[in-house]
């Protein structure tokens, strides 16, 4: 499923890119942008929670020399990883909210961090992450809800 998810939306961000919608490179499973998220974007909890993972995919997408970048995680957790976490993350800064299956919890203020916003979505032993300025967030977590459902059908 992580995998599948991955390569869904890699599709669609070049379906968007051949529509001119984004002139983006993408970039999969980049170790120093996750060194970087690890760094600057994810506290102790989100490292404990993607250290735990069972399997994680990470692809960026960036525009050519300009600061518009986005790096977005899928992970499957062990429940009870997910349980810590998702803990953790209200008793924290991060704003709850849901979104049909989904469970998001958002920072938008990178004051706080030296990184760009980030957003954690779960769907059932899903975790999406993403960081950065470009609108991918949703539709990531869009897909991977439709993906993760039609898996347990």
């Amino acid at each position: 499923m992580v995998a599948e998810a991955r390569g869904c939306l890699a599709r669609q961000i070049a379906a968007d890119s051949a529509q001119g919608r984004y002139r983006l490179e993408a970039l999969e499973n980049s170790t120093k942008l996750k060194e970087l998220a690890y760094a600057e974007s994810f506290g102790p909890a989100a490292i404990d929670a993607l250290d735990g993972a069972e399997q994680v995919v990470q692809c960026s997408w960036a525009y050519p020399n300009a600061d518009g970048v986005a790096t977005v995680f899928v992970a499957r957790l062990p429940t009870s990883t997910r349980e810590r976490f998702v803990a953790s993350l209200r008793d924290s800064v991060f704003i709850e909210r849901t979104a049909g299956s989904a469970v998001i919890f958002e920072d938008h203020g990178p004051q706080r961090r030296k990184s760009m916003p980030v957003s954690y979505g779960f769907v059932e032993d899903l975790w999406v992450t993403h960081i950065g300025v470009l609108p991918l967030f949703e539709p990531v977590l869009r897909r991977t809800s439709e993906l993760n459902l039609s898996q347990t059908s």
